[in-house]
């Protein structure tokens, strides 16, 4: 079946291939805008010299001529009220579909006809770059064409090249050393939904960076973009519209060193872990007793009822050894364009698959306070975690062009991102005064789902007004089936390990089942409306999203605090022994029990209405252009939160409302354009950043990840932010540009996680200080050395530098007035040094990463120096792409190449370490 299957597929791909070369003819292609403000022109003219062969652009601005002979034309490009541009020497060839894209000047700037004979090459990057030029915001970006040329697999990867952005655990953003509850998240202009559970965060490494066109993110706030705003907008956008019809399969093996064949930890999991899902085996049924805790064994139904419950549960605890395989990438892409009723229908399809095998040293260290030489801390862990990573990623985006001035677009896009993750960590714990073996099996799986409906129209008859409406869906899903947790302990180091189990529910022995989805859905219609020439732009907005959170806590417990006789046996077995369901059924000295609370299950209601008015204004003053963007955005938002408080069946249901106020946010921004290539940009806006889901929950729950209690805080205010920014950017020349961008923020009552003293452990909670500011300055530079000397001219030098400093009142620790922002970094370094040749078709890049010392922990107390730090890192990747033959590419990246371990430090000490390792891969990708 499996040859048969292989035959098929191989069939599959040469029927396509034969039917490309069906075609007789070339086709060109482009689009046409305007030079100076970078918008498209539609219905600008396109006509092949001495023929009457031509087209018109359509509302992107985009133009096709199919069935060309191959051969050297001459292309005349022509607008009303602009200038007129003749290229000539324009190859078609025979199955090819050639891109000329044209930018045309007003007529009054441009006297006579522009003939132009060396061919158009403009890449994405310039394209990317000229729409930053032209854009009324202040803005970065990454290009396909850019990611593609790194080692990045994951858009969070990607986005750490940006100037002023930094990763946290490696998939969420921080912009200007804001936290990622300062920046949002939109995938195809439609606002995407949270991925955590307590946070309204979105990871970013959920989204494959094979999947996009680009990235861009926007720093400054306009009334058409979401009020709440403050670090930035992230936009990821996945290819609209095919220029031809393509067919790309690429497939890579990958090696880490000191990881690949070598000792890799896992556990008995599920059939389809390789899909990144959960087969059920981890899932509890869903006949389990809705409420475990309140069964009562001498009752003997309800005995009878616990004894089929925790025989349904899979009973697999042993941890495993096996040889970690070689890491595998698989894509594949199918672009075409179809006639239908006379019209064109743009298909563009995407499949990615990536299995990545990570077997890291980690190392946690408990410090009690600051000491001299001799100062023990309070616990010494290392150990191994293993980590197999599953990441697939999918896009199907269709377009229908009703003529030139209307299209209809129906985009989806599906990714998957699991972690199956064994660890075991031990060492002495001299609270305990014994040595402890930590055992965890975890499987997280997170799901992406965003589907939109989209028209744009263009209405010529109505004073030229534009019109977008988008209809969007979206939901994600985490999934957290059956976490396992035991300890295993002796008093000395030659005793034999002993399992480790408690009278109540604890991490000892504890099953741990989560699950959160949150689905976002939105209706808007933008306006645009030219007068002039001014443009004003106008619109509704209408966001609703339903979230849902449940999570049940399992352990397996002994009521009277030990175990004698013979079952004191069980505390030597390995753990599938000792849990084995025979034990539970014929042994009421040990048994499951259920930590039950209300706040383990909660769900929200967020709605939030916008309307918006801006105005985009030329003038000309003391003989210089400016551009003046202002307006208003009006918000009315309401977050309801429905869960229980107490616990077993002393639960009270609950509704919190969060800060429901009505917001009107203004925007002043002001370009003035010193000439063609050179912008200086002030911007001024007022945004805020509201207080999330449980953060106003008024009582304690349970976080089942650091095992806490995080206490929610009703009476926690909006934080309002008010925005400064300037920047100087310079465009010399097709993908070289210079920008410096000073920035200044400040928050009024930031929302900030405290810790709160308890008569036992502490407990975190949300807070709102008085006052944060955020400052500093960020510099890119993009550019050719051919402008050192010719003879560099296929070495190309891209580097960003932002420095930031933050100020904020210390909640933790009173003797201090302020401190940095959590997770600020006080300076990001990127590098990119990239030598490419046309000639032989090579491109070699060489890329460096760095980021400053940050807070991730703030201390507590009285001592200044309990911060723990995560330390700088110094990361080098080098990626070489070789065409082999016409449309066969290779592609060697070593990603890492210092083999530095992330660490982190607490007075002067090591905190934490997690080993990283260099990673070599071998790919090859064939188009058609």
């Amino acid at each position: 079946m499996k040859n048969n299957f292989n035959r098929s597929i191989f069939s599959f791909i040469l029927s396509l291939g034969v039917s490309l070369q069906a075609f007789a003819f070339g086709q060109l292609s482009g689009k046409i805008v305007d030079a100076q403000s970078g918008e498209v022109l539609i219905g600008a003219n396109i006509l092949i010299k001495n023929t009457n062969i031509g087209a018109s652009t359509d509302l992107d601005g985009r133009y096709k001529i199919k069935n060309l002979s191959p051969g050297y034309y001459t292309i005349v490009y022509s607008f009303i009220s602009y200038s007129t541009v003749t290229k000539s020497n324009i190859l078609i060839k025979d199955n090819e579909t050639t891109i000329v894209d044209i930018a045309l000047s007003q007529e009054a700037l441009v006297i006579n006809e522009v003939v132009v004979t060396e061919k158009a090459d403009l890449s994405f990057e310039g394209a990317l770059l000229n729409k930053q030029k032209n854009s009324s915001v202040i803005s970065d970006g990454l290009s396909a064409e850019l990611i593609s040329k790194s080692p990045d697999a994951s858009t969070a990867d990607a986005l750490k090249r940006v100037s002023g952005i930094t990763l946290m655990d490696n998939k969420f953003v921080y912009v200007r050393g804001t936290s990622e509850r300062y920046s949002n998240a939109m995938l195809n202009d439609a606002q995407l939904p949270a991925t955590e559970v307590d946070k309204k965060s979105f990871a970013f490494d959920l989204i494959p960076s094979g999947i996009i066109e680009n990235t861009i993110v926007i720093k400054t706030f306009t009334p058409d973009q979401p009020g709440e705003f403050g670090g930035g907008l992230v936009k990821v956008n996945t290819i609209e519209f095919p220029n031809n019809r393509s067919i790309s399969i690429n497939y890579s093996l990958g090696y880490t060193k000191g990881v690949t064949n070598q000792d890799f930890l896992t556990y008995h999991g599920g059939a389809y872990d390789w899909l990144g899902f959960d087969d059920g085996i981890r899932t509890l049924p869903n006949n389990f007793p809705k409420d475990f805790s309140q069964l009562d064994l001498f009752n003997s139904e309800q005995r009878q009822d616990y004894y089929e419950a925790v025989n349904s549960l899979n009973h697999y605890w042993n941890i495993n050894k096996v040889k970690s395989p070689l890491n595998q990438s698989f894509g594949i892409s199918y672009s075409d364009i179809f006639p239908l009723f006379g019209e064109e229908i743009g298909l563009v399809s995407s499949l990615l698959y990536k299995s990545k095998f990570d077997n890291k040293k980690i190392r946690t260290i408990v410090w009690g306070g600051p000491g001299g030489e001799n100062e023990i801390p309070d616990l010494d862990f290392e150990g191994y975690k293993s980590d197999w990573n599953v990441f697939g990623g999918a896009i199907l985006n269709l377009s229908y062009k009703l003529g030139n001035h209307h299209k209809v677009s129906f985009k989806n896009s599906y990714s998957v991102n699991s972690d199956k993750e064994t660890t075991q960590i031990g060492g002495y714990y001299y609270y305990h005064s014994q040595y402890e073996q930590r055992n965890e099996l975890e499987f997280v799986s997170r799901e992406l789902l965003s589907t939109q409906l989209v028209g744009e129209d263009f209405f010529p008859e109505l004073l030229d007004l534009k019109l977008k409406w988008q209809g969007s869906y979206s939901q994600t899903k985490r999934d957290e089936p059956d976490s396992r947790k035991y300890v295993y302990a002796k008093d000395e180091i030659n005793d034999p390990w002993r399992l480790k189990l408690t009278v109540s529910p604890s991490d000892y022995g504890a099953r741990i089942f989560t699950n959160l989805n949150e689905y976002l859905r939105s209706l808007n219609f933008d306006f645009e409306l030219p007068v002039n020439t001014t443009k004003i732009k106008f619109g509704t907005i209408y966001n609703t999203s339903n979230r849902f959170y449940n999570a049940r806590h399992l352990s397996v417990v002994i009521p009277r605090g030990y175990l004698s006789g013979s079952l004191s046996q069980l505390y030597y077995l390995e753990p599938d022994s000792a849990f084995d369901i025979n034990n539970f059924e014929y042994y009421s000295d040990i048994r499951y029990e259920e930590y039950f609370e209300g706040t383990h299950n909660y769900s929200s209601i967020l709605e939030n209405i916008g309307i918006y008015l801006m105005f985009e204004i030329p003038f000309n003053l003391w003989d210089q252009n400016f551009i003046f963007i202002s307006g208003l955005r009006f918000e009315k938002y309401q977050l309801t939160l429905n869960t229980k408080t107490g616990f077993g069946i002393n639960q009270t249901p609950m509704k919190i409302n969060g800060d429901n106020s009505d917001k009107v946010f203004p925007s002043y921004n002001l370009i003035y354009k010193i000439n063609e290539n050179i912008n200086l940009r002030f911007a001024y806006s007022q945004t805020i950043n509201r207080p999330q889901l449980r953060e106003v929950t008024p009582f304690g729950y349970f976080d089942f990840e650091t095992m806490a209690i995080v206490r929610g805080n009703p009476d926690l205010k909006t934080a309002n932010l008010d925005n400064y920014d300037i920047r100087f950017e310079y465009f010399p020349g097709i993908n070289e540009y210079l920008s410096v961008s000073p920035f200044y923020k400040t928050i009024k009552n930031p929302i900030e996680q405290a810790v709160v003293p308890t008569s036992g452990n502490y407990e975190e909670t949300f807070k709102n200080a008085a006052e944060a500011e955020v400052w500093g300055f960020e510099f890119e530079s993009r550019y050719s050395l051919r402008v050192i000397t010719d003879y560099l001219s296929y070495f190309f030098l891209n580097t960003n530098y932002s420095f930031i400093k933050t100020k904020v009142d210390d909640l933790l620790n009173k003797s201090r007035k302020s401190r940095p922002l959590q997770g600020q970094s006080p300076y990001v370094i990127n590098v990119r040094l990239e030598y490419e040749n046309p000639i032989w078709q090579s491109n070699i890049s060489i890329l460096y990463n760095r980021f400053g010392k940050r807070i991730i922990q703030a201390g507590i107390g009285e001592i200044l120096e309990g911060d723990i730090y995560e330390d700088p890192k110094n990361i080098i990747d080098f990626i070489y792409k070789q065409t082999i033959i016409s449309n066969l590419e290779l592609k060697l990246s070593i990603s890492n190449i210092l083999d530095e371990d992330e660490t982190y430090s607490q007075y002067n000490e090591l905190q934490k370490l997690k080993e990283k390792h260099t990673s070599y891969s071998l790919g090859i990708s064939y188009k058609l």
